[in-house]
């Protein structure tokens, strides 16, 4: 009987060291990890989504996934660091997306352009083997507003005449995106006596 007890507090014990002090269950964190949440703020209602990359600590494969949901949202992550890429899925509306860790803001990013990417990541992605990758944008348009991962592994937005071509080296793991969407761009039309705005 004694032997029971022994064991019973041994277990009582163990779970104690898993609960935090608010009742919640713990996670493991294991050495080099950080825990980051991810809030995507913006226009109540405002549907995203995107897909993010959470780098793992030592042997441990680094994980990838989607993201969908509507405004306000929260996703926690487990690792290293995180690099997310999220846009709205309607051309209206401010999308705004903060990456914090330990309660500490790392980095906050908005939008209000049509259907606007924003990219963030936590730190510089992590240093691995270069890759050639080629972005081409090509159609009967002139012009087109293109966002895309830059050669820092952030997210940047361009103007640029068509066709495109981009040729780069990102490091292994990133996340490379490409958004293009068509634009009309105007300026003073030279043969119009009141300087119409016509378009390009």
């Amino acid at each position: 009987m004694t032997s029971f007890r022994s064991h019973w507090r041994l277990l009582l014990t163990f779970g104690a060291l898993l609960t935090s002090s608010n009742g919640q269950v713990g996670q493991v964190i294991h050495a080099g990890e950080e825990i980051f949440v991810v809030t995507v703020r913006g226009a109540a209602g405002l549907e995203f989504r995107g897909s993010y990359l959470v780098a793992a600590v030592g042997t441990q494969e680094s994980k990838k996934g989607a993201l969908e949901g509507s405004v306000p949202a929260e996703f926690k992550f487990q690792g290293s660091a995180v690099f997310v890429n999220i846009q709205k899925r309607h051309s209206e509306g401010q999308l705004d997306v903060e990456i914090s860790r330990n309660g500490v803001s790392l980095k906050r990013q908005s939008s209000d352009a049509p259907y606007a990417v924003v990219g963030l990541a936590s730190q510089p992605p992590a240093p691995g083997p270069p890759r050639q990758t080629t972005y081409r944008v090509d159609g009967s348009v002139h012009f087109a507003s293109l966002t895309m991962t830059s050669e820092t592994g952030d997210t940047e937005q361009r103007l640029v005449p068509l066709p495109f071509e981009k040729t780069f080296f990102p490091r292994a793991d990133w996340i490379v995106s490409l958004l293009a969407q068509k634009t009309r761009v105007t300026k003073p039309d030279p043969l119009s006596r009141r300087g119409d705005i016509g378009p390009r």
